[in-house]
């Protein structure tokens, strides 16, 4: 997972690290979560009209990857729908609103990075 994280968002975590806690994952693991992962993929830009057809997909790629049963507020959502529509963003939320899973789902999803 911290290998595909350090692909998708370069500079936000160091892999090597977090190598020793990799090696003791048994491999079915990591191979699962990439398959997830390419199964729940997203297009590089959705348009508006298109975000109500690709609302299940994020919101099980939620669910799935973060265990959260979907968006903390009406906020965070339009912030990340703005983004997969490929707008930039500046979101100021509070803390604990979900900032993080704004960009980072984008990334992990983005089916162009692969």
């Amino acid at each position: 997972f911290y290998h595909l994280l350090a692909k998708r968002l370069p500079g936000l975590i160091n892999a090597d690290e977090k190598a020793d806690f990799l090696e003791s994952l048994p491999d079915i693991l990591t191979t699962d979560l990439e398959a997830l992962i390419m199964r729940l993929g997203l297009p590089e830009v959705i348009s508006d009209q298109e975000y109500d057809e690709w609302r299940p997909r994020i919101l099980e790629a939620i669910k799935e990857l973060f265990k959260h049963e979907g968006f903390r507020s009406p906020e965070q959502e339009a912030a990340l729908r703005s983004m997969l529509g490929g707008q930039d963003v500046i979101g100021v939320l509070p803390t604990g609103a979900g900032k993080s899973l704004c960009f980072q789902l984008p990334a992990l999803l983005d089916l162009a990075l692969r």
